[in-house]
């Protein structure tokens, strides 16, 4: 599923940037960038978390030279191709963004544009694409969560065409408690997002975290992974369980509501504040539209034997990679991980929603 979804989020991704059709899910030729841009934001983040590693950066620099040029290559050329059109030929970012950008002879190739479209294009490709792989493994560990949503889309779709992007979707609170356990337990940016006051900033007020001072220059940071998992937010915080996300069925004590009201203010899987991410809206619309139409279409189990085992923990490790219903997944900034394997069967009704032979 790893290749499969990542090939889907920047076939999408490059359409909404800049109308662009990659066609990676049937076509070899730029299905380098997703490994591409995995590799070199691993380097990134390996920067961001030692900066002292920087001091070999050139050396870096050199031997990632042929990945960093044909990603620039082919980003350069989406943005040509684009900026040859008429500015509303498409409904893509590039309609709302140009005219919006600093403008020169060499905007395109050095200025902001092309740094926006990098964001863009690995942004918006991978993070939804982990988002759908975590999701379909712990649907196949919980088979009791896969009835249930599979129940839920079945009964408020009469057909696969009639799901979009719209409130009707929005309202399957199942499939929403399902996404958002997905990222509770398994967040598409793994790593620890530095931040520190500003040692010229104008503001001299000390900044107090927790009751302790912090002084300017000072980087303080938390990872996701680790809130998403602390039990004092999140009980029993290694079983997949959408149902914490689900408004409660009966009335709550105060202790209830207020451990609720905690855990939805520890759940930030998209960040907070000024820094927090512009394409949540995107990402789960793209996620449910994805998983909704998937599992209105086909039924879905594991690959059988050891290939059905992709993705799983091992048990016995002590490193924490020991639980078999947790997706494994690795810190290159966003998140790298492989899995699961699945057979996806068309039911009857895909045939004749579809309009072909069995």
């Amino acid at each position: 599923m790893t290749n499969r979804a990542e090939w889907l989020g920047i076939d999408i991704v490059g359409l909404i940037s800049f109308g662009y059709r990659l066609n990676l899910q049937t076509d070899e030729t730029y299905r380098f960038i997703s490994k591409d841009f995995e590799d070199l934001k691993a380097i990134i983040n390996s920067f961001m978390q030692f900066p002292s590693a920087s001091a070999i950066n050139r050396v870096i620099e050199w031997l990632t030279t042929v990945k960093r040029e044909r990603l620039r290559r082919i980003i350069f050329q989406m943005m040509l191709a684009r900026a040859a059109r008429e500015k509303d030929a498409e409904r893509d970012f590039y309609s709302y963004v140009k005219g919006n950008l600093d403008y020169g002879p060499d905007y395109i190739d050095r200025g902001n544009f092309i740094a926006e479209a990098a964001f863009f294009i690995t942004a918006g490709g991978t993070p939804p694409a982990t988002v759908i792989c975590g999701l379909f493994f712990y649907l196949m560990h919980y088979p009791e969560c896969y009835k249930r949503l599979v129940e839920e889309i079945r009964l408020k779709f009469s057909s696969g065409s009639d799901i979009k992007g719209d409130s009707h979707l929005m309202g399957c609170d199942y499939l929403r408690a399902c996404i958002d356990e997905t990222l509770r337990m398994s967040p598409p940016s793994l790593t620890t997002l530095w931040r520190e006051h500003d040692k010229d900033d104008a503001d001299k007020s000390p900044l107090v975290i927790d009751g302790v001072v912090i002084p300017p220059g000072t980087q303080v940071g938390m990872n996701m992974y680790s809130l998403h998992h602390n039990e004092e937010y999140f009980p029993d915080s290694y079983t997949f369980s959408p149902d914490r996300f689900l408004a409660p069925k009966a009335p709550e004590t105060q202790e209830q509501e207020a451990a609720r009201i905690k855990m939805q203010e520890a759940f930030v899987p998209f960040l907070q504040g000024t820094r927090s991410c512009a394409g949540k809206a995107m990402a789960y619309a793209e996620v449910s539209i994805v998983v909704a139409k998937t599992l209105w279409y086909f039924d879905v189990q594991s690959a059988p034997g050891k290939l059905g085992q992709l993705g799983e923990g091992v048990p016995g490790r002590a490193d924490g990679r020991h639980r078999i219903n947790e997706y494994q997944m690795y810190d290159c900034n966003s998140a790298a991980h492989e899995g699961p394997n699945l057979i996806f069967r068309p039911r009857p009704e895909a045939h004749a929603d579809l309009g072909v032979g069995k």
